[in-house]
């Protein structure tokens, strides 16, 4: 056991691993702002469950990324992902 918002954080990957968006969705505050680097048609900023899990569900593709995570009261509020290779991900998507 670790840190609370890093056992929350990896709850959150172990959750989506075994395909329990419910679980997912719930680490998630309401007001959640997800920052996706880049230049590709999903690099943006994303307000809201809604926006950030219809990106989730248009977005499905496997790379490796480092995330930054600010949380509150136990959830995701504010997220950043940086990809290894963002270019390779942006000709991807382009």
């Amino acid at each position: 056991m670790g840190h609370p918002n890093a056992d929350a954080v990896r709850a959150a990957f172990d959750a989506q691993t075994r395909g329990d968006w419910d679980a997912v969705r719930g680490a998630f505050a309401d007001d959640v702002v997800f920052h996706v680097a880049g230049d590709n048609r999903f690099s943006g900023t994303y307000r809201g469950k809604e926006e950030v899990f219809a990106l989730f569900d248009r977005r499905r593709a496997e790379w490796r990324t480092a995330g930054m995570y600010h949380m509150r009261d136990g959830r995701i509020a504010e997220a950043w992902g940086f990809n290894e290779d963002q270019q390779a991900v942006d000709q991807f998507w382009s």
